[in-house]
């Protein structure tokens, strides 16, 4: 009699992670960067990167030599800064303005890893839902003649509460308690909630990040099947 006999197994990692990165709240006009200011002039969106990070805890399931599933439950912090600039037509001066965004989400991603010796290469998909938003607008110029500067503050933005995309990254074992990381998230999602604004005007979340990885709990089972 021929016996086989075949070994199950399966192995649950949890742990903390605390990332470092940057964020970008890219902008999109339907007039492909341009839009006319009452007062004279066209204006010239730009868009820059800002310190962001998130942190939070992580799940993996190892029951394959090659692959394995994962998940996390994450505070994500989103800063986006945007220049507007434009020249008053009947001063000649230039208007400045800059604004500054910020966003805090609850993120969920979920993705499928490729192990590869001590690196460990993952994809799959993320949802963000906003708990927290606010923004600074500042500037000066003139308008209609008249000039004025302004600092405003809102506690508030209107956008969608749910943004969703793409997110690639992977993990490179230190140690079996510490890995290093590093994650790109690529939203989808317009979050502009406004339906006749968001027709002209796009928001769309895009974040990279790095950092470090502590497996505090893993949970090995196994076992043999004839």
């Amino acid at each position: 009699m021929l016996l086989i006999k075949l070994t199950a197994f399966a192995q649950l990692d949890i742990g903390f992670k605390g990332n470092v990165g940057l964020s970008y709240l890219k902008t999109k006009l339907d007039t492909t960067g341009s839009v006319h200011f009452v007062g004279g002039g066209f204006a010239n969106d730009k868009n820059y990167f800002r310190p962001s990070g998130q942190f939070g805890f992580f799940f993996n399931l190892n029951s394959l030599r090659k692959f394995s599933l994962g998940t996390e439950l994450l505070f994500i912090q989103i800063e986006g800064k945007e220049t507007i600039g434009n020249m008053d037509s009947l001063s000649g001066i230039e208007n400045k303005n800059k604004v500054w965004r910020h966003i805090s989400y609850i993120g969920i991603p979920f993705y499928l890893c490729y192990n590869i010796k001590k690196i460990k290469i993952n994809v799959g998909f993320q949802i963000n839902y906003t708990i927290l938003s606010g923004a600074r607008d500042q500037g000066q110029g003139f308008f209609l003649g008249h000039f004025s500067s302004w600092d405003n503050r809102l506690d508030h933005l209107e956008i969608e509460r749910c943004d969703y995309g793409p997110r690639v990254g992977l993990t490179y074992k230190l140690s079996d308690e510490f890995l290093l990381e590093a994650n790109g998230y690529y939203g989808l999602n317009n979050i502009v909630k406004d339906k006749i604004l968001s027709s002209a005007l796009t928001w769309e979340i895009r974040q990279i990040t790095v950092g470090l990885r502590y497996k505090f709990i893993s949970y090995y089972h196994h076992k043999d099947v004839k």
